[in-house]
């Protein structure tokens, strides 16, 4: 199992123990009153026990923010008073799972209780058993089958609890993400248990070529191991399997096309030792796959750039590579054609269902076309991960550089917590999210990394009042000192009204808006803004 993968298991049985925990304190007396007594207001609180059953999950999420949000009936006071808010963290999950995994307990254990005779409750009370003692006494344990059957029940529906946890406590890996969230997660980005398509990434020099041609036997290791489906083609001294024995296919960066020959030549061109029949079956299918039919009598030259990248693919897989590299396949193309074809690269890799590496040095593509991204800096690996972590969970901040993530600070750990970390930044108090799973707890005073996402920086509208700094968390102040136009987005850079050198040359920070609120805000105008960032989208960068 990944690091991830394991992250959310964790956190999915945390939060499933203490929200049956919770149900049992609270769940059990609440079957007890349900099924011994008479109170004004019974069917109303047996309806919102059962609500959670007949409602959307999400709706019941959608209350709960209602209720608990920042903004929320109980959650505003809470944050006034304490300066915490429960949406947004890992207890966010625990609440939503304990709503949602009570119905189930209630109705069992009342059920449970109901079937207890109560002529031996009125034996109990002449023997002088008082109703407490007879709950505990007799009640209880005659109907602790039902009861345990409920908690049974109550475990597995907070351990499988999704709607209602999303809403509440959102999807941050490492931080919020349980199994269930995690399973949606790699469903909606096309991650599976098994890595199909590994990413070297990383600037040019930092040796991504190299590996390739290393994996291809073009290159010969100083020293380690090569192994591809339990076949060892590289052990250093011992085996040094010749590239034409390797069965792997290589998609070079130009494409390597051989020029004389047509297009299903050149695809056919690794069939040699089959029989002239099934070469030529085999090509036709390959030429059918991938949409090349009707150019096989061409010849290179005579294709496009979105051609000749098929025909260089169809001849990588005609040989059923057990492994396949493309070293920079898209960087030969223009930007637009680049975007259209990456995606059809991607749906390529997938319908094939064979194992690749792929090298690139642009992030976009690594994130669009890998399972896995392997990130490299001067000839070392700093990093590899499924994507989705690698994208909210880089590793150190060199990594975050190597990605392109704008907004890499440094400041000074003034408090660290298993569930957040206080910031000394720029003269100003911030506060960030700590994993639940893979808490960073560096001692006070010293320094740290982190980086705040420029579309997560949020502008406060003056037409609505002062700021409420309950409302707004990590609440700053500034002046607009450079902006960009991106034509659907602006790029602005913010230097904070605080001494001292900018933290990033001439700004402290750069803050994405969509054109249409620049316009709407008159930004072109207006340059001194306040703005906040939730502590949810402040990341920590260990040391």
């Amino acid at each position: 199992m990944s690091p991830d993968t394991l992250d959310a298991l964790a956190l999915s049985l945390r939060v499933a123990v203490l929200a049956t925990v919770v149900n049992a304190l609270v769940g059990v007396p609440l079957a007890y009153l349900l099924a011994r007594r008479r109170f004004a207001g019974k069917a109303l609180l047996d309806l919102l026990v059962t609500l959670p059953l007949v409602l959307p999950p999400t709706v019941t999420g959608y209350y709960l923010i209602v209720l608990l949000g920042r903004r929320g009936w109980l959650g505003a006071p809470l944050y006034a008073a304490t300066g915490w808010t429960i949406a947004f963290t890992w207890y966010a999950a625990v609440v939503a799972a304990t709503v949602m995994a009570l119905p189930l307990l209630v109705r069992t254990a009342r059920a449970a209780i109901e079937s207890v005779d109560r002529d031996l409750e009125k034996a109990a009370y002449t023997l002088g058993r008082s109703e407490w003692r007879t709950t505990l006494e007799v009640t209880l344990p005659l109907a602790r089958n039902g009861i345990l059957a409920g908690l049974v029940l109550a475990f597995a529906r907070a351990l499988g609890e999704f709607g209602a946890t999303l809403m509440l406590a959102g999807n941050i890996p490492g931080k919020t993400a349980t199994v269930p969230l995690a399973i949606y997660t790699a469903v909606q980005t096309g991650e599976q248990s098994t890595v199909l398509v590994a990413v070297l990434f990383g600037p040019s020099g930092a040796g991504k070529t190299l590996t390739l041609q290393c994996l291809a036997g073009l290159l010969r290791p100083d020293e380690g191991r090569l192994v591809v489906d339990g076949r060892v083609l590289f052990d250093a001294g011992r085996v040094d399997v010749p590239p034409q024995a390797r069965r792997v296919g290589y998609v070079f960066q130009g494409y390597a096309l051989f020029p004389h020959l047509t297009v299903a030549d050149n695809v056919g061109f690794g069939l040699r030792d089959l029989p002239a029949a099934r070469r030529v079956e085999k090509t036709a299918e390959v030429l059918e796959r991938l949409g090349l039919a009707e150019h096989a009598r061409r010849l290179p030259r005579e294709l496009s750039g979105g051609q000749r990248q098929r025909v260089a693919l169809g001849r990588a897989l005609a040989i059923d590579p057990a492994l396949l590299l493309l070293d920079e396949p898209l960087s030969a193309l223009d930007a637009p054609l680049r975007r259209a074809l990456r995606d059809e690269l991607r749906a390529i890799l997938s319908e094939w269902r064979t194992a690749a590496v792929l090298v690139t040095h642009d992030f976009t593509e690594a994130y669009r076309l890998g399972d896995r991204i392997v990130v490299y800096d001067a000839g070392r690996v700093v990093q590899s991960a499924p994507r989705s972590e690698l994208l909210w969970q880089p590793a150190s901040e060199p990594v975050a550089r190597i990605m392109g993530i704008r907004n890499v600070l440094r400041g000074t750990v003034v408090k660290a917590m298993p569930d957040r970390i206080q910031i000394r930044w720029r003269g100003q108090l911030l506060e960030a999210v700590n994993s639940p799973s893979r808490s960073y707890l560096p001692a006070a005073d010293s320094p740290i990394a982190f980086f705040i996402r420029p579309e997560y920086v949020r502008l406060i509208r003056k037409d609505r009042g002062a700021a409420d700094p309950s409302h707004h968390m990590n609440l700053m102040e500034g002046a607009v000192v450079g902006e960009e136009d991106f034509g659907t987005t602006w790029s602005l850079r913010i230097r904070l009204d605080a001494p001292g050198p900018a933290a990033q040359g001439d700004h402290d920070l750069e803050v994405e808006v969509p054109h249409l609120v620049y316009e709407i805000l008159e930004i072109d105008r207006d340059r001194r803004w306040q703005f906040s960032i939730h502590r949810g989208s402040i990341h920590v960068l260990p040391a």
